[in-house]
């Protein structure tokens, strides 16, 4: 198994929830990966144990007439650690 610490970093961008049906979609983080909603979703940002991994808060949520939520984001690697994009410098 290889470290959590590898050599690339991650980017996550268009992130989705949808509802089990299909039928309704919310996005929560737009093409470069800066919430659209920090109320609903707020900034992802690397954990502080130095595995690269990234974590958000987010308000609980659930589709009006569809108990299910599903999730999809696209998720891109770099070598070592991403560039943060111009809204990282908002997060402390």
């Amino acid at each position: 198994m290889k470290s959590p610490t590898g050599p690339y970093g991650v980017h996550a961008v268009n992130l989705k929830s949808k509802s089990g049906s299909n039928l309704e979609e919310l996005r929560l983080l737009d093409e470069q990966g800066c919430p659209l909603d920090s109320s609903i979703f707020g900034y992802l940002k690397y954990t502080n144990d130095g595995s690269k991994s990234l974590i958000s808060g987010f308000e609980a949520f659930k589709f009006t007439n569809d108990p299910i939520v599903r999730f999809t984001v696209d998720v891109s690697f770099c070598r070592s650690q991403c560039e943060p994009v111009g809204f990282n410098t908002l997060i402390n």
